[in-house]
């Protein structure tokens, strides 16, 4: 997963959007104390009506802050895969 999201970052296209945190929960801790949450998530993109996602991923504990329902944040979408979501903890909303 890691390499699609480099390359994406990578390219001026880039799959960047908006969502909006519905939902939050806490499911597991990371080796480095990391809190692994699943986030439900309105990604809105293109002028295209938000659809619904859920993502699972470790959130640095200097963020965890953001990581609470009606939050809005950024996010990277696989333009092959609408489903396939990665939050941006320091991107600027």
């Amino acid at each position: 997963m890691g390499g699609f999201f480099r390359s994406v970052r990578r390219r001026a296209s880039g799959g960047a959007a908006r969502a909006t945190i519905t939902a939050v929960r806490h499911v597991a801790e990371t080796a480095e104390d990391e809190p692994v949450l699943e986030l439900d998530l309105a990604v809105a993109r293109d002028r295209a009506e938000p659809y619904a996602v859920t993502v699972r991923e470790a959130v640095p504990p200097a963020r965890l802050w953001r990581a609470r329902a009606g939050e809005d944040v950024r996010v990277t979408v696989d333009p092959a895969d609408p489903e396939r979501v990665r939050i941006d903890w320091d991107a600027a909303v």
